[in-house]
């Protein structure tokens, strides 16, 4: 019996010497430097998640995929150290209440005038471990999301934002995208009009603009950049029946069974003769490729045997089809990113605490001279 107490004395006292380390100031400055250092990592290498590494990897990349540098505020250790962080100032707190709370039995109140400062530093601590909290929770259940719409387009949502319940209907559309530029050629303002429509019905338009985001269904969407292309208006007449087709890079057009084009390249200035776009296409009896080119009757009066020499340049060099380019005109796709953050009312609590601290610390009559006397009259405690 006299065994088991001792025992149970021993770990009962390696516990509690487990617990002061843990919760002392030393503790938790040594963790908010890891954290510190952790976020470091995370603006140096580039953040990108194992599923959207796409490529090839070197080994150097596998090695940073591997201990979660490439998606370090998602990744588990980055967490342990935010919820180490978190239980040190909880227990720290904690250890400061229970000593408070010993010190009253004895001296009344549970705080006096002089004691101001041990009430900042309490809601210090508190203030820190939720603002963590807040953030760990926002990870977690946050979304952090992005989405390319070409100007005129729709996409579907539900595939993009997973694990947020929405209609598998909904979608947003890109109506229409402008952009201003300075006398420089620099871009000054571009704006997207965007539609969310759920089964053809429109329930909202916003404009989005840099740093002026629209919410919709509690889900904030940004504007983040924009590219522009050139997008090509072709002219196609196929055994006598002519159409105008819109085309882009990568753009297939079926003409049959079995017989397609595809474009591959749009230049706005080929070889300096001017636009042109670049067909590869495919038949049972015929295939290859031609250079479509919008002067193309002028450069014929200029090099009168170019077609003779240069087959890939005649627009009726498939037997059936005349190609023609009537145009080229630039095509916009906007970026928007999109963000839901849980976690942030949390988190705006926490720093209201903290600030709290702040003020009753630094500011508020007469804690100057409690730091003072504390700074005198300092013992161990955490």
């Amino acid at each position: 019996m006299t065994s088991d107490k001792k025992s149970s004395s021993c770990n009962q006292s390696r516990f509690a010497r487990f617990v002061s380390l843990f919760s002392s100031p030393k503790t938790a400055a040594i963790l908010l430097i890891a954290v510190a250092a952790a976020s470091s990592v995370g603006t140096v290498v580039p953040q990108r998640t194992r599923e959207t590494a796409t490529g090839a990897r070197s080994v150097w990349d596998e090695v940073l995929l591997a201990l979660e540098f490439h998606d370090v505020f998602h990744s588990s250790w980055f967490f342990l150290l935010g919820a180490l962080l978190c239980a040190s100032l909880v227990l720290c707190t904690w250890r400061r209440i229970r000593v408070r709370r010993t010190a009253v039995k004895r001296t009344g109140p549970f705080f006096r005038r002089g004691d101001l400062p041990r009430l900042g530093s309490l809601l210090l601590h508190f203030g820190a471990a939720v603002v963590i909290c807040g953030f760990v929770y926002g990870q977690l259940r946050g979304i952090n999301a992005y989405v390319q719409i070409p100007e005129g387009e729709t996409v579907s949502l539900a595939p993009i934002i997973s694990g947020y319940q929405l209609d598998q209907d909904l979608s947003i559309r890109c109506e229409d995208f402008s952009v201003e530029y300075y006398d420089s050629g620099m871009p000054r303002e571009f704006r997207s009009e965007v539609a969310f429509i759920d089964s053809g019905t429109v329930l909202k338009r916003g404009t989005l603009l840099v740093n002026h985001p629209v919410s919709f269904q509690g889900i904030r969407y940004y504007q983040a950049h924009y590219e522009r292309l050139p997008r090509a208006v072709l002219n196609v007449d196929d055994a006598g029946q002519a159409r105008t087709i819109t085309a882009r890079p990568g753009d297939v057009y079926h003409a049959g069974k079995e017989t397609f084009f595809r474009v591959t390249r749009v230049e706005e200035n080929f070889m300096n003769m001017g636009p042109a776009m670049k067909i590869d296409f495919f038949s049972p009896a015929q295939s290859g490729y031609i250079w479509v080119l919008s002067g193309i009757e002028d450069i014929k009066k200029m090099f009168p045997d170019l077609l003779s020499k240069a087959p890939q340049f005649d627009p009726a060099r498939f037997e059936g089809f005349i190609f023609g380019l009537d145009r080229i005109e630039p095509m916009y796709i906007t970026g928007i990113s999109i963000s839901y953050d849980p976690g942030l009312p949390v988190v705006i609590t926490g720093i209201l605490f903290f600030l709290s601290g702040l003020f009753v610390v630094y500011l508020l009559p007469g804690s100057r001279a409690g730091i003072l006397k504390k700074s005198q009259t300092r013992s161990d405690e955490p």
